[in-house]
């Protein structure tokens, strides 16, 4: 049996939920080491405070990116994009070919799991078949895609796929490597239980649900060990008590600063403010199957009745650009000319009139709760401006998890959300719109599934773009999606932090180190 070193078993306390600043203040007292950031010691610790709690150690439970934001701290995918190289680049993987019949992998050799175990094609394959099982993952995408897998030897995985697939390496960006000893060992194969075993550079110590997550440095590391030697995450939902743990020095690095905070924020000495457009869309998604969004006319009123500067400049003070296509610069198949919707109240109110609901309607609508910046603020403006137009609107506001599932059960028949690091849409299209794939929406288009079909196997870009394009002209026509805007993500650090964000849209400070003073 592989033993994980310096791994204590999990525990799961019932105190869900992200906690209010005062007990957080005193628990981060309570357990803290004295190893902080800025004390006069040997090693160094990173707090983290962000706005949602870890939902799970199964690394296929969820595809969410505030879960991926902490996983890949200890976990690894063979590749995934950089922006600043603007291209995908390997990780686990050292090089890869993919053609019209399938893709082959070379694996880096010498990688270490944290169990001392090394990593072989067995474990990639493993790993994948893990993901397409849906009794072990929700991330089963690749199970439509894949036909089967080989190892043609230790360091070489070959995939054949279903048809041609020239998206696989988004697919497989958020797809990470597990040991196959140690997931077998865990005692739960749905949750993954106590050890998620991978390569990264920490390993995993600990999850308090509700509290935080704890990571180690792993000093074996195959890139070279961190400099960083732990890493305490902590969830905080409510913006003022994430900047006041910064304030206090309970915290490190926080996400999601509300740009009204960033003025006063400056005037801290001690802390300093980083901004990056993120690739992440905010969206509204609107169910057709829940009356009346059945209506196209009525998905197309919703679009002309939201006012997108009025968000961008009153509740995000200017932080976010607006979106008039789908997807923002950082998106493949993006057309920019195309613009099919402006601001226009009364061509809302012809379209819902034209549809039957001249007086209009009430509807459900669900956001989450310090997931993204002023989340349930900008939802609360939208809810304001579908009013103007006859629009009235039941408002909730699940805890995370629970959002979560209620979506992605298809029980949101508006929805406000984002989705992260778009950069190839495919992967994004088929989860959410391509016919009988998901529960979250239940949008089906036989002209859109067509040419989503056809783009995916088509190597040649620039013959590919253009097909990819007529898709996304038939979303928004069609309307079952709502995009809104790309954020600017506000971080704020302590000074002496070395850290830089990047626009995939969550914090990894696999690389970040502690300035001298």
């Amino acid at each position: 049996m592989h033993a994980q070193r310096g791994v204590r078993a999990i525990r799961i306390h019932s105190n869900v939920g992200a906690i209010s600043l005062a007990s957080f203040v005193a628990l981060s007292f309570a357990f803290a080491p004295a190893t902080r950031l800025g004390a006069q010691t040997k090693q160094k610790t990173i707090f983290v405070g962000h706005g949602v709690d870890l939902e799970s150690l199964n690394p296929y439970w969820h595809n969410t990116t505030a879960n991926y934001a902490v996983w890949r701290h200890f976990l690894e995918p063979l590749a995934e994009y950089d922006f600043a190289k603007r291209k995908y680049v390997g990780v686990l993987a050292e090089s890869w070919s993919g053609s019209e019949k399938g893709w082959t992998f070379k694996l880096h050799r010498n990688v270490k799991f944290h169990s001392g175990a090394e990593m072989t094609a067995t474990d990639v394959i493993y790993s994948l078949k893990r993901s397409m099982d849906p009794k072990l993952s929700r991330q089963v995408n690749l199970a439509r895609i894949i036909q089967s897998m080989q190892a043609p030897d230790p360091y070489t995985v070959t995939i054949t796929t279903t048809k041609p697939v020239v998206s696989l390496l988004e697919y497989l960006d958020n797809t990470y490597i597990l040991s196959e000893a140690a997931a077998k060992e865990s005692g739960d194969e749905a949750t993954l239980g106590k050890k998620p075993v991978g390569t990264g550079p920490f390993k995993f110590v600990e999850w308090v649900r509700g509290e935080r997550v704890v990571a180690e440095k792993n000093p074996q590391y195959w890139r070279g060990a961190p400099k960083i030697d732990r890493i305490i995450w902590k969830p905080v939902a409510e913006d003022a008590a994430r900047i006041a743990l910064l304030e206090s020095g309970q915290a490190d690095l926080i996400a999601n600063v509300p740009p009204h905070e960033t003025d006063r924020l400056k005037a801290n000495s001690t802390v300093r403010l980083e901004e990056v457009r993120s690739a992440r869309i905010i969206f509204l998604l609107l169910d057709p199957a829940h009356k009346p969004l059945d209506n196209k006319l009525v998905r197309q009123a919703i679009h002309f009745a939201i006012d997108k500067d009025a968000l961008v400049k009153y509740v995000l003070d200017g932080k976010a650009y607006r979106l008039d296509g789908m997807l923002g610069p950082h998106g493949f198949g993006e057309d920019p000319s195309f613009k099919p919707y402006s601001y226009n109240p009364q061509k809302a109110k012809e379209l819902l009139a034209a549809a039957g609901f001249g007086t209009g309607f009430e509807i459900d609508f669900y956001t989450s709760t310090g997931r993204y910046t002023k989340d349930r603020e900008v939802a609360q403006a939208i809810a304001g401006q579908l009013a103007k137009v006859g629009i009235k609107t039941r408002f909730h506001t699940p805890e995370w998890g629970i959002f979560n599932d209620l979506h992605r059960s298809g029980k949101c028949p508006i929805c406000f959300r984002g989705r992260g690091t778009v950069v190839d849409p495919d992967d994004f299209f088929n989860e959410y719109f391509e016919s009988g794939v998901s529960k979250r929406i239940s949008y089906s288009n036989p002209k859109f599934d067509r040419l989503l079909q056809q783009q995916r196997q088509i190597f040649d870009l620039e013959k590919r773009e253009p097909i990819l394009q007529a898709a996304i002209k038939i979303l928004l026509d069609d309307a079952p999606i709502v995009p809104l805007y790309n954020p600017i993500d506000i971080y704020a650090a302590k000074r002496r932090l070395v850290w830089k964000p990047s626009a995939k849209d969550y914090i990894n400070v696999a690389e970040a180190d502690v300035a001298e003073k």
